[in-house]
């Protein structure tokens, strides 16, 4: 479980596609159905342990509609919305103290506005941009949409600290990187086809005639594939070595020669940045020979094309349906939820930090003693890493005490913070009745959280806002930024009430022990003590190091999912993470002197963890393109690389689940 930053969130024109490319959810199946067939028959612990712990709960499955998946996770994720709705609905309710979050609902409930007024709400955009006559005219606008919108049509920036000096400031520039990795990727294909599809129904929904729609999103395309020529791959843009290059101001300038970066970023005070991030040069300059007078018209398009899906749900709800449609087509979701709850959810997302205060108050002190339970795990995992550590006989001394020494820095968190996030207080929302919308209250949203980032991030102030992601979140993150672990209070909740110490080492205790190892794994050993993008080991421990990690991805190459291969290469991070937890907890389990029942616990608990069942859809798409394997595989595999396993069940050659001890590998040790 990988924690995903916080960024000041731009519409790149060429991260159009992204909206479903970009998605964790995506699939390159456009057809897809759901997986609710049963088990056809018992299988036994030593052929498929998974399935024979799991089978009976997930035949009895049904995945809700309008879900992707249903099992442990799914339920406790869906019953934390369930409640954070009602929260909703309560505080709408007091229409004096919460006018922003009253007034958001009802733009999303008040359909017949919002299908009234059509494409009235962008038509002052759209026609600024039809009114453009050369390529600095063009470039103007785009500054003026940047303030304006408080969005971009060029590309996307994030503001961060400098990873190899933590008292300098960066300026991220990502302008199709990403995009160009997925282009680049077989799996994309499908996918790639059904956003070619979608765009141009968008297109002709607008007001475009069909041919005419079908020639531009084809010039678009095919503009992307020269554009990507020699981009990076996604396994590429998976290590920080490929990607983390800095620039000054003047390199970035000779990069992006056709745009006016000082004045494009004239809001975001660049006299106070001390270098940029360009992922790749090449990549850049590619992008960068798009904006000239010669590509204006496709230029124009594109244009047009993000202002309408940045507000595609946020205008006629006919409009919005095309891309509902076909989202949910390519995840193989029945969308049958009510008005009443998409408006719910939608409201939720957008005063997540309203809704994160209130469910803090609501939980902190039912799950006290979780968050306790969790941190005495911390401390028994964490001095067990010690151990690693000192006994890894592949690493040198000198680079075991820099190891040692990023392991006493580690900051654990557990929980929530003490301090509320708050933004949407400072929103400005109004009604359709008085002169509003969806639109309108998008762009003063977009603008303020905008500002907001802006402000705080050349602020001198310490935040002790601890997680980038929200306390409600079914989830737990190593950030290498300051050398941390983070579990959120919702994942708290799959400690049971009446569990013992091996049955939360099966749960909270793996999840503990994944996060931990992200510290020492092919991203987070990159990065020292305080979280600084520094090389800290010995030259003769580096080819070490690597060989580890092709042992990973060889070991997961023994395993498939119905037949299909694994993405070994782009899993090997998250399968070293889950590897390594349980060999820890082994070590620990070994010195408390746990019995075979103990032991059974263990594993038992740490499969009900993963018994999850999804769409066929997101799982074809989770094994192409995700960087963790699916479920069954998670424990499949690190369960039949562990010899207790085998002692405690018996498991001998010809078994499903034996793997030739050769072929079984450790983190740590050899």
């Amino acid at each position: 479980m990988k924690k995903t930053k916080v960024l000041i969130i731009i519409i790149s024109i060429f991260l159009i596609s992204g909206i479903i490319i970009g998605g964790y959810y995506t699939t390159n199946y456009f057809i897809a159905k759901k997986s609710n067939e049963k088990i056809a028959k018992k299988v036994t612990l030593k052929d498929d342990f998974y399935d024979a712990i799991n089978g009976d709960f997930l035949a009895s499955l049904e995945i809700p509609a309008g879900e992707v998946g249903w099992g442990t996770t799914y339920k406790i994720i869906l019953k934390i919305q369930d409640e954070e709705k009602e929260m909703v609905k309560e505080l709408i309710q007091d229409k004096n103290n919460n006018y922003n979050m009253y007034i958001y609902y009802n733009n999303v409930m008040n359909k017949s506005a919002r299908e009234e007024l059509g494409f009235a709400p962008i038509k002052p955009y759209m026609e600024r941009i039809d009114a453009v006559k050369n390529i600095n005219e063009f470039l103007d606008l785009a500054y003026e949409f940047d303030n304006e919108i408080g969005t971009s049509i060029i590309w996307d920036i994030s503001l961060e600290k400098n990873h190899k000096d933590k008292s300098k400031k960066n300026i991220m520039i990502y302008s199709i990187d990403d995009t160009c990795a997925k282009y680049n990727e077989p799996s994309y294909i499908q996918i790639i086809e059904a956003n070619k599809e979608l765009n141009k129904k968008i297109l002709v929904a607008y007001g475009y005639g069909d041919k005419e729609a079908e020639q531009l999103i084809n010039s678009y395309y095919e503009t992307i594939r020269k554009t990507c020529a020699g981009s990076l791959s996604l396994i590429e843009l998976s290590d920080i070595d490929n990607w983390y290059h800095l620039y000054s101001l003047e390199e970035a300038k000779q990069i992006y020669s056709n745009i006016d970066i000082e004045k494009y970023l004239k809001d975001y005070h660049l006299n106070e940045i001390d270098s940029f991030v360009i992922q790749s040069e090449t990549t850049a300059k590619a992008y960068n020979n798009l904006f000239v007078n010669e590509n204006l018209e496709l230029l124009k398009m594109m244009a047009k094309l993000s202002i309408l899906q940045l507000f595609i749900n946020d205008l006629a709800p006919s409009f919005e349906k095309i891309y509902v449609d076909t989202v949910n087509k390519l995840m193989g979701v029945d969308d049958v939820k009510s008005d009443e709850d998409k408006a719910l959810e939608r409201t939720k997302e957008i005063f997540s930090d309203v809704i994160e205060a209130k469910f803090i108050l609501k939980y902190k002190d039912e799950m006290a003693h979780n968050i306790q339970l969790t941190k005495e795990v911390v401390e028994d995992i964490k001095q067990e890493y010690y151990n690693n550590i000192k006994s890894a006989n592949w690493m040198s001394e000198n680079t075991k005490q820099k190891a040692l020494k990023k392991l006493d820095n580690l900051t654990v968190r557990v929980g929530y913070s003490e301090k509320f996030k708050d933004f949407s207080s400072h929103f400005q929302l109004k009604s359709y009745e008085e002169g509003g919308g969806l639109v309108q209250n998008t762009i003063n949203i977009n603008q303020v959280l905008t500002k907001k980032a802006i402000d705080e991030f050349f602020s001198d102030k310490e935040d002790n806002l601890w997680s980038q992601l929200y306390t409600d979140e079914v989830n737990a993150y190593y950030n290498p930024d300051d050398n941390s672990i983070n579990i959120l209070l919702g994942i708290l909740f799959v400690i049971n009430e009446d569990a013992d110490y091996y049955e939360i080492m099966g749960t909270i205790g793996s999840i503990v022990g994944h996060e931990i190892t992200h510290a020492f794994d092919f991203t987070g050993s990159k990065f020292d003590e305080l979280g600084n993008y520094i090389n800290w080991w010995q030259d003769e421990d580096i080819p070490k190091f690597n060989a580890k990690k092709q042992e990973v991805i060889e070991y997961y190459k023994h395993f498939k999912y119905n037949d299909m291969n694994l993405n070994t290469e782009l899993e090997a991070g998250e399968n070293m993470a889950d590897l390594g937890s349980m060999e820890t907890i082994m070590k620990i389990l070994l010195k408390k002197n746990a019995s075979n029942d103990d032991y059974k616990k263990l594993f038992e608990s740490f499969a009900r963890l993963y018994a999850n069942k999804y769409t066929d859809a997101y799982i074809i798409n989770r094994i192409l393109n995700d960087e963790h394997a699916p479920d069954k595989i998670r424990v499949n595999a690190v369960l039949s690389n562990l010899e207790k396993f085998y002692e405690v069940y018996d498991i001998q050659e010809g078994d499903g689940m034996y793997i030739d001890p050769s072929k079984r590998i450790s983190i740590w040790e050899k």
